[in-house]
């Protein structure tokens, strides 16, 4: 059986060189056999196609790599919406992905993306540079480009509500405020970029960093209160390294956990994303594109 099984693929391999594009039985138009190859590229393909139709890879294959924990939340509840599987790994801090992208590149058998966040240009240029088309950015955070204002105000109403923080308009006014300037910072950056142009910002802060900030400035006691292992200096402030370090991850999650609901209800509202996206779907699209192509080779690799 296997040795009829060569012969057949032989003969498909010569008649592929002789008819080509007039092989309407593999499709229309045609489809190229997986089996048949020209260069090194192809034929890696060909043996990953093998070991991920018979289940043999010892480790992932589709890896998309982000900065930290609020991305790795959200995509993991983005993943195990959709049928198309690949593993969310939380870096743990952008200067380790020099790393794991080595350690892919000397595997072999990865298919790889690095999501970003926009610090300055010139780190901007330095990842473009060392990353390429295996990367993406957000200006200049997740949570900033891929929730809006109300989304991102509301959940934090409700964080504060939970602190027993009483909020008086003025100060509601305020919390819009910073929003609304952060907003207007990153549609700057993302409008520079696009027309190529170095931007004019030097930085942002995004919708987190903003809020966290808010917290940290003016209600350290509610903070103290509601997280004990937070702790104030002798003036009763926020202002050692490591504390303000706990009150970030601490208001991340919070956050995190609130606004992952609107993207919940949305993969609910629109399973097959016909109608709405978020803007991370499109920047991964790349990525998506380069599983399909390994996966639709293994689909047919028991056909011939």
């Amino acid at each position: 059986q296997l040795n009829l099984r060569i012969i057949k693929r032989n003969i498909i391999r010569i008649y592929w060189e002789l008819k080509g594009k007039n092989m309407r039985y593999l499709g229309n138009p045609p489809r190229k056999p997986h089996f048949y190859w020209k260069d090194n590229d192809e034929f890696t393909l060909y043996l990953r196609s093998i070991l991920l139709f018979f289940g043999l890879n010892p480790s992932h294959t589709f890896i998309l790599y982000v900065p930290g924990k609020t991305e790795e939340v959200i995509l993991q509840e983005y993943v195990e919406r959709r049928w198309l599987k690949f593993l969310v790994k939380n870096m743990k801090g952008e200067d380790k992905s020099h790393f794991y992208k080595r350690v892919c590149e000397d595997v072999g058998d990865k298919d790889f993306f690095f999501l970003f966040d926009f610090h300055d240009f010139r780190n901007y240029e330095d990842k473009l540079s060392g990353y390429g088309e295996k990367c993406a950015f957000f200006y200049p955070d997740f949570i900033t480009e891929n929730f809006t204002i109300k989304q991102v105000y509301s959940a934090f109403l409700s964080i504060v509500n939970d602190f027993e923080i009483n909020l008086v308009e003025e100060k509601k006014e305020k919390i819009l405020d910073l929003l609304n300037n952060e907003d207007i910072k990153s549609k700057l950056i993302i409008k520079e970029l696009k027309n190529n142009l170095s931007p004019s910002l030097t930085s942002a802060k995004g919708f987190e960093r903003v809020l966290i900030d808010y917290l940290r400035n003016n209600y350290p006691k509610e903070i103290n209160s509601k997280f004990p292992t937070i702790l104030l200096d002798d003036n009763g402030y926020i202002t050692e390294k490591n504390q303000k370090k706990k009150l970030k991850q601490e208001i991340k999650r919070l956050l995190t956990n609130k606004l992952k609901v609107h993207l919940i209800k949305s993969l609910e509202h629109d399973p097959k994303r016909k109608n709405e996206k978020f803007p991370f779907e499109v920047k991964i699209e790349p990525f998506i594109k380069e599983i399909l192509r390994v996966i639709n080779v293994a689909a047919y690799w028991s056909n011939f």
